[in-house]
C-alpha cells in the first residue's frame, strides 16, 4: 500500500522528507513529489500549497500518478476551542467546509454537506498520539480557503 502524506506548506512537510529512506524526487505539475520509504512504508510526501484548490488537485495527482491508497493531510491550522493547544494534534472525524454554501453542495453527488475519515486512519492516528504522549483531539475539522481571525466569525462557524 502506497501512502500520500502532504502539507500545504513547506514547514509542514520538509522533516518528513528528510526521513524519507531510498528517496526520488519528481516535480510534477509545479509540485514536488518525495517517494520513498518512512518507517518500513511506502509513502509520497509533498506540499501542496495553501487552499482547497490546490489540496483537491494535489490529491487526485496522488492517486491516480502515485497509486496513493490512503491520504494524510499534516500541517499547521487555527483552532476555533480553548481545547486545542500548540501542539497538539487534531484528528479528523469529519470534515466541512465553513466558507461555502452547504446546501448548494450537497444538491450534487456526493450529496455531503460533511465527509466521514477513514475509521482505521482515525484509530491508528489516535493510538499512535496516545502512545507518543502527545495529545489529540478527535472531532470536526472546519476547512476553508478564508482566514479567520474574529471572534465573530469563528462564533458563527
Amino acid at each position: 500500500m502506497i501512502i500520500g502524506i502532504m502539507g500545504a506548506m513547506p514547514d509542514e512537510v520538509d522533516q518528513l522528507c528528510a526521513k524519507l529512506e531510498n528517496v526520488t524526487v519528481e516535480p510534477y505539475g509545479g509540485v514536488e513529489y518525495h517517494r520513498g520509504t518512512l518507517a518500513g512504508k511506502q509513502v509520497v510526501v509533498c506540499c501542496a500549497g495553501m487552499g482547497k484548490a490546490n489540496a483537491a488537485a494535489t490529491t487526485q495527482v496522488l492517486i491516480t500518478r502515485y497509486g496513493a491508497e490512503k491520504i494524510i493531510f499534516s500541517g499547521i491550522a487555527g483552532n476555533m476551542t480553548s481545547k486545542i493547544g500548540i501542539g497538539d494534534v487534531v484528528i479528523g472525524k469529519t470534515v466541512l467546509y465553513h466558507d461555502a454554501q452547504l446546501d448548494m453542495i450537497c444538491q450534487n453527488p456526493p450529496y455531503l454537506k460533511e465527509y466521514a475519515g477513514d475509521p482505521a486512519l482515525i484509530a491508528a492516528a489516535e493510538k499512535a498520539c496516545a502512545e507518543a504522549g502527545v495529545k489529540a483531539l478527535t472531532g470536526k475539522i472546519a476547512t476553508g480557503d478564508l482566514f479567520v481571525g474574529d471572534s465573530e466569525t469563528k462564533a458563527a462557524i
